[in-house]
């Protein structure tokens, strides 16, 4: 006869097993989920530079006064996007620079470093 103590411990053995095995498949996994992570940030940041620029388009100098919270994030982005996404970026900044024109010359530091 076997005891219920013998069939907690080989319940607790089997469990802590698959437990590993889990955690070992997650761990192989999770580089392809940073992966993704990183695509889905570029996509999310593309499309708020994407809603940025509509509102700079549409209201032009009325968005100066929001220059000082955009511009140091925008660079930032810039920065640190892949170069397929930095080029987007800086099309962006030369379509903004057009729009608010000598209003963008107090964030040239920002923008450059």
């Amino acid at each position: 006869m076997v005891s219920d103590n013998s069939l907690i411990k080989r319940d607790a053995a089997l469990t802590t097993l698959e437990v590993i095995k889990v955690l070992g498949i997650l761990g192989a996994v999770d580089p392809y989920r940073r992966k993704d992570r990183n695509a889905d940030d570029a996509t999310s940041e593309t499309a708020v530079i994407e809603a940025i620029m509509s509102i700079f388009k549409t209201q032009g100098l009325k968005s100066v006064a929001f220059l000082p919270q955009i511009i140091p994030s925008f660079a930032i982005v810039t920065h640190n996007s892949s170069a397929r996404y930095q080029e987007f970026h800086l099309q962006q900044l030369a379509i903004l620079v057009g729009i608010l024109k000598q209003h963008i010359r107090n964030y040239t530091t920002d923008l450059s470093s």
